[in-house]
């Protein structure tokens, strides 16, 4: 199919004035779009790269944490441990023939390390958060507050 435009006929010039101000709009919201999109992407690029930062300080935090169950629970072990051979001491001493009076300030060493174990137990045990799980929407949301 062809047609003839005269230049002469005003009808004419207006129609490719009007094809030419429709093409020239949608090239001008066609580089709105790829300008849209090219932000999209980087902000999406920047998320994953953000959530792979959170989820390595996250496996260092569980490692920390891991680590500093272990220890504090040698230290209570060790207490408990240093405790049962006072009284295992004190139980051989009495045998024998030490009498209480020999042994009251180990007995009251012994009787002030339970109390200082069960203080710390309990303080740790007190001062422990209880282990929750948040949900990845959550954790992306607060992953988004921290960056600013």
């Amino acid at each position: 199919m062809s047609f003839t435009l005269d230049p002469a006929n005003a009808s004419d010039v207006q129609f490719v004035q009007s094809i030419l101000a429709v093409l020239a709009q949608a090239l001008f919201q066609k580089t709105q779009l790829d300008r849209i999109e090219q932000k999209l992407d980087a902000a999406a690029l920047q998320e994953q790269h953000d959530m792979a930062q959170l989820d390595d300080e996250l496996t260092s935090l569980t490692t920390t944490v891991a680590s500093n169950t272990t220890v504090i629970a040698s230290g209570a072990a060790m207490i408990s441990g240093f405790s049962a051979q006072l009284a295992a001491a004190i139980a051989a001493a009495q045998a024998a023939g030490a009498t209480p009076a020999q042994l009251s300030a180990v007995t009251d060493l012994q009787t002030a390390l339970d109390t200082n174990n069960a203080t710390l137990t309990a303080a740790i045990a007190s001062n422990t958060p209880v282990a929750t799980e948040i949900p990845p929407a959550q954790a992306q949301a607060l992953a988004r507050k921290i960056r600013g």
